[in-house]
């Protein structure tokens, strides 16, 4: 006996695909650059760390402060540098399936201090990569 899929059951299976990537990319948006609310050089107190390997400022990690919102900031640790996002590609590729790619910006900052980070990882689901492209804030 075979089974042939109904166009209208492709068509399910491809929203519930991309409302999970949107839902992960979302997710993983909030924990890379925490997306809460802080205060101005707030430092978060709790939250999530991850390591992004940016062009310009090299290995940095990030302290987060979850919650909702995509354009908040994220915090480097041990400094008052703080990354603003203004651009993100997600790749998600489940295993043994076909990759599925988000993407969200605006327009850049004018003020040049401009990075391109990366970040990832993998597991027996598939693999989920990142780049977020920030504007930071001077170290002082």
């Amino acid at each position: 006996m075979s089974h042939q899929h109904s166009p209208k059951g492709q068509a399910c299976r491809r929203q519930r695909g991309t409302r999970l990537l949107v839902t992960l990319s979302a997710v993983t948006a909030a924990v890379v650059l925490g997306l809460g609310v802080a205060p101005a050089g707030a430092v978060p107190q709790r939250g999530e760390t991850l390591i992004l390997d940016c062009d310009v400022l090299g290995s940095v990690t990030i302290l987060t402060n979850t919650g909702n919102g995509l354009w908040t900031p994220g915090f480097v640790a041990g400094s008052n540098r703080r990354l603003i996002p203004y651009a993100f590609r997600f790749e998600f590729t489940p295993a043994g399936g076909a990759t599925e790619v988000e993407e969200f910006s605006k327009p850049a900052p004018r003020n040049g201090r401009l990075d391109r980070c990366e970040f990832g990882e993998s597991g027996p689901e598939g693999s989920f990569t990142g780049v977020v492209w920030v504007s930071y804030t001077p170290a002082r």
